[in-house]
C-alpha cells in the first residue's frame, strides 16, 4: 500500500477515525500484515474526509467493520439459524456472538416486548431476510449497527470503546 498524504479530517468524521484507529488497535493481532484490510481502512479515511451525512458517515463505518469481521475470521452468516433452519420472515432472533442467531418466539411479536436477556438484541426475521438481500445500506443500518455492536462488544469481552465514549459526551455537550 502506497502512502497518500490525507487533508484533515473534520468534525463529526474525527471521532469516527478515533474509532475506525481503536477498533483496529484493540482487535488485529500484531503483526499480521492484512494487507486488504488496511487498503479498506485507507478508502474509509479518504470517505471521512469528505463531506458525510449521518446516514453516510454510519454506512462508511458499517462497511469498514463488515471487512474487519471478514479479515479476523467473524463472517456473520443470517441466511440460517443456529439449527441450520432457514430464517423465516415471522420468526425472532436472537444473535449470540458464539452460537449466531437462535430463534426467541416463532410469531410476530413486538421484538420490544421479549425479553432478550443479556442484553442482546431480537431481530424480526424479515428484517434479516433484508439484510442479506441488501446488504448494508440505509434500508438496513440500524440493523446491521445493532448487529455489529454485539460482535464488537463481544471481541473486546465487553470492554468499553473510549471513542464511543468520548462521542456520547461530545454530543451531550452540543
Amino acid at each position: 500500500i502506497e502512502s497518500v498524504a490525507y487533508e484533515t479530517i473534520t468534525g463529526q468524521q474525527q471521532y469516527s477515525a478515533l474509532y475506525l484507529n481503536e477498533i483496529l488497535w484493540r482487535l488485529l493481532p500484531t503483526e499480521d500484515p492484512m494487507p486488504t484490510l488496511w487498503q479498506h481502512y485507507q478508502n474509509s479515511l479518504y470517505q471521512l474526509k469528505q463531506p458525510l451525512s449521518n446516514s453516510e458517515l454510519r454506512l462508511c463505518l458499517r462497511q469498514f467493520e463488515q471487512h474487519l469481521f471478514d479479515e479476523l475470521g467473524f463472517t456473520l452468516t443470517l441466511t440460517h439459524d443456529s439449527m441450520q433452519e432457514a430464517i423465516e420472515p415471522d420468526c425472532l432472533y436472537q444473535f449470540l456472538p458464539e452460537v449466531g442467531l437462535v430463534i426467541v418466539s416463532q410469531t410476530n411479536t413486538d421484538p420490544k416486548h421479549i425479553d432478550s436477556g443479556a442484553g442482546h438484541t431480537v431481530f424480526v426475521g424479515a428484517d434479516i431476510i433484508s439484510m442479506v438481500q441488501l446488504n448494508i445500506t440505509e434500508v438496513t443500518l440500524n440493523n446491521w449497527s445493532k448487529l455489529h455492536r454485539h460482535l464488537i462488544d463481544h471481541l473486546l469481552d465487553y470492554q468499553p470503546l473510549q471513542s464511543r465514549l468520548l462521542w456520547q459526551q461530545q454530543q451531550r455537550y452540543q
